[in-house]
């Protein structure tokens, strides 16, 4: 009798084990996994061939080990036939009933072949691909041993190490395959996996939150049962519980090339490339830069936040700091929205707690990353660009970025056009007003950098919760201010600097571009430094009084913290960067002191302080790149970038105050900005003829700085299977299978400047509507015919800015004219 259903009798989505709502916690993994239907399991106990398949499985497990994949092989194809068998006269659900059944493939990489999942030993290595049904012929997807799929058609695999080592403990080898498969596949929101071990076998699902196990099955009858479980939950997972994002789709063009397509709103974003993933954590992003013409491209972030979060999200951040008009060398979002599975109904939530939701930017605006600067000029003048920048947001907008860092300055800016293009009231004069010594038109004020990542930013308001937010520490380790990463006010015994003068011809084109008031602002008197007065000069010299006070004063986060954060940035860049016609001699000085000091930056992280130490201990380890001699502090720098070494050692002598522990702090937050753009300015004249010629992108070394959230809130990725805690590597892990995503990633920081891989760029006729572009798209394979209208006015040059407006301003009438 054949218990299949009807092409009319829909089938139940209740069909996982019990009704426990799958967004919320719980400690019962059940019900991640699908039960098979009461008459498909009758389908399958009545079938002969599957039970003596089962029978032989269960005989290779606990006798031949060497024999159990292809026997598996064939019993996972067998039961994915017999389950897409049953659903296929009922359901012609897209998402998740492929247009063939998936079937199962031995997996035995060749030599130099690449991997589900580098972080895992080569011979912990998957046995078994589960693929979608195959493409075209050009894929060369032969049957056999070594074969290679694209990862864009695994759904699924088997991991047997441990069962071929002997190993009868749960201990999961396959976790890491999982990690390395969600990293290295943005459009999977899930994942079944199967592991089997000497004495049993185990069922995983995962997704962007963690990894949640089923019960542990002996090799004995049940095992069919949780092996046909498996199989189904590939077919129909629980609610929320699904395997992609169908927003993001990957075509597969002439030749190997296969490039991925956002959806975002009503338009399409074709021939979008990998710039940036997360590992799973807490909000796994991915970064892609979409479109072929240089002139026209854009940025979809991708993120998972929070479901209950208090905090203003960059979203709004983005549309607070334009409502008024464009701010010159800012990020512009172009879209936002939360991302819902087909239907439009369902958000994308990880249903592993806690749970969070997906959701999607997409940014119009492109730069290079700072390692990219082809002189010291360039790289000098982004920096003050983005110290001017960072000020004019935090006094007329009253945004505090907190988290300035080589992954969130870019230089070399590409904006969008866009056609009802408006400028915020009286834009700021930028490096280049102030070298022409002519103020160029408010409309024609282009920035040198782009500031971008505002996710951690914060609004400086009097409101409690304002308040409260600025008290929690938050940054990039490597980069982040010294008061942040140890969590209260420094005890400092640093002679202060008075704020540098210019020469008179320095001095004219300053107030050529700011006026003269804004120079006399921040003139020291004989007492002041900084516009502060320290202990010395108002109590005495006495030590005591002055650390008693530091331990007083809470932490908040002020803007002299950016501030440093972006001198870090700096040193950073500078220290990696290499002169044209250098090379570094091993051993020597420079080189042995190089490799001293950013050895140093790289350990820096985030301190924490236990109850039974000293309220100003533990120091920041970074403090020896600033204390140390002038000598000692240009050693690690080659003798051609001798001058701006200097300048990096004036820089660091007012950064290294700490300006909060002085008895009246400098009644201008931006004073730290005046200070290190006044040094820059007067680098800059100097050497207005000479700049330092350099070698775009190649290094003297390559780490890079961690993300982290103190205070509860560390964002490293941890990946957790209960009990098993997998964190962040600094290695990119590379999944493999012909790859195709991202086989030839730069290093992994937001680098949008140079076009992605994949075919011949476009070219655009001056006057060009932007039809043009989309006939491009349609005969190159990346779009469709149904996809014509679709694709984003980003890419078309027709681009309308759509947040303009007071009702997207968070301050109220706050943003007005700087302090």
């Amino acid at each position: 009798m054949d218990h299949r259903p009807s092409p009319s009798t829909p089938i139940s989505t209740a069909s996982c084990y019990g009704d426990t709502d799958p967004r919320l916690p719980s400690n019962d993994h059940r019900h991640h996994f699908s039960q098979c239907p009461s008459d498909l399991w009758e389908l399958i106990v009545a079938h002969e061939g599957l039970q003596g398949m089962m029978v032989e499985v269960i005989d290779a497990a606990q006798n031949d080990a060497k024999a159990i994949r292809p026997r598996l092989c064939r019993l996972l194809s067998e039961l994915s036939m017999e389950v897409y068998d049953y659903l296929a006269p009922a359901v012609n659900y897209e998402t998740l009933l492929f247009s063939e059944p998936v079937k199962f493939e031995l997996y035995s990489p060749t030599p130099g072949s690449s991997s589900p999942g580098t972080m895992a030993a080569p011979e912990n290595q998957p046995a078994i691909l589960g693929v979608r049904p195959r493409g075209r012929a050009h894929e060369r997807s032969e049957d056999g041993p070594g074969v290679q799929f694209p990862i864009h058609r695994v759904e699924t695999f088997v991991v047997d190490a441990a069962l071929a080592q002997g190993i009868r403990t749960t201990e999961s080898r396959a976790a890491r395959h999982a990690v390395g498969f969600l990293y290295n596949c943005p459009d999977r929101t899930g994942l079944y996996f199967l592991e089997l071990f000497k004495a049993n076998l185990q069922v995983f699902y995962a997704d962007s939150m963690g990894i949640a196990p089923l019960e542990v099955v002996p090799w004995d009858g049940r095992a069919l049962r949780q092996v046909s479980d498996f199989v189904y939950s590939l077919y129909r997972p629980p609610a929320q519980h699904f395997p992609r994002d169908l927003t993001m789709s990957w075509h597969e063009l002439h030749g190997d090339d296969i490039v991925l397509s956002i959806q975002a709103g009503p338009y399409l974003y074709p021939d979008s490339q990998v710039i940036f993933t997360q590992y799973p954590g807490k909000k796994r992003t991915g970064v892609f830069l979409a479109g072929k013409h240089h002139a026209h491209q854009a940025v979809i972030k991708d993120c998972y936040r929070a479901l209950l979060s208090e905090r203003h999200t960059e979203p709004e951040i983005l549309r607070h700091i334009h409502c008024r008009g464009f701010v010159p060398g800012v990020i512009r979002l172009a879209h936002n929205e939360v991302v819902r599975f087909p239907g439009g109904h369902d958000a994308i939530i990880s249903v592993r707690a806690p749970p969070c939701m997906k959701h999607r930017m997409v940014l119009a605006d492109v730069g290079a990353d700072m390692l990219k600067a082809e002189s010291v000029n360039d790289l000098l003048m982004a920096v003050y660009d983005a110290l001017e920048v960072h000020r004019t947001l935090a006094n007329r907008a009253k945004v505090l970025h907190r988290d300035m860092s080589i992954n969130n300055v870019l230089m070399y800016p590409k904006f969008a056009h866009c056609v009802n293009a408006e400028v915020m009231e009286d834009p700021p004069p930028l490096i280049d007003d102030v070298l022409s010594g002519v103020l160029r038109e408010p409309g024609k004020r282009t920035a040198r950098c782009l500031i971008i990542d505002f996710d951690l930013a914060a609004m400086i308001q009097e409101s409690r919760e304002a308040k409260e937010e600025l008290r929690h520490r938050a940054g990039t380790g490597m980069y982040v201010a010294r008061e942040a990463a140890v969590g209260h006010i420094l005890f400092s015994r640093h002679p202060p600097l008075r704020m540098p003068e210019l020469s008179e011809a320095e001095k004219e084109l300053y107030v050529a571009a700011y006026g003269h008031e804004r120079y006399e602002r921040y003139r020291d008197s004989d007492n002041t430094f900084h516009g502060a007065v320290p202990e010395e000069i108002a109590n005495g010299p006495d030590v005591w009084e002055s650390a008693a006070r530091c331990e007083r004063i809470p932490y908040e986060h002020r803007l002299e913290h950016d501030a440093e954060s972006v001198y870090w940035t700096l040193y950073s860049v500078l220290l990696r960067v290499t002169p044209q016609e250098h090379r570094d001699q091993r051993p020597s000085l420079t080189h042995n002191a190089f490799w001293r000091y950013w050895s140093i930056l790289c350990a820096h992280e985030f301190l924490y302080r236990g109850s039974q130490e000293c309220e100003n201990l533990p120091q920041d380890t970074r403090v020896p790149l600033l204390d140390c001699t002038p000598d000692a502090f240009c050693a690690p720098f080659p003798q051609v970038m001798a001058d701006v070494a200097r300048l990096l050692f004036d820089l660091a002598q007012h950064v290294r105050v700490s300006y909060a522990a002085m008895v009246t702090p400098p009644p201008h937050g931006d004073h730290l900005h005046e200070a290190m753009q006044r040094l820059i300015l007067k680098y800059l004249l100097s050497h207005e003829d000479c700049p330092v010629r350099l070698n775009p992108g190649v290094l003297r070394t390559f780490h890079q700085g961690h993300e982290t959230y103190p205070n509860g809130e560390d964002d490293d990725g941890d990946f957790e299977l209960d009990g098993y805690s997998f964190e962040e590597s600094d290695e990119d892990v590379t999944m493999g299978l012909n790859v195709c995503a991202n086989e030839d990633w730069q290093d992994p920081v937001r680098t949008v400047h140079s076009a992605g891989k994949g075919g011949q760029d476009l070219k655009v006729e001056d006057g060009d509507d932007g039809q043009g572009i989309v006939h491009e798209y349609l005969q190159g394979g990346y779009i469709g015919q149904a996809d014509v209208g679709r694709v984003s006015p980003l890419l078309t040059g027709t681009w309308a800015y759509p947040y303009f407006g007071p009702e997207y301003s968070l301050a109220g009438d706050s943003s007005g004219s700087p302090e």
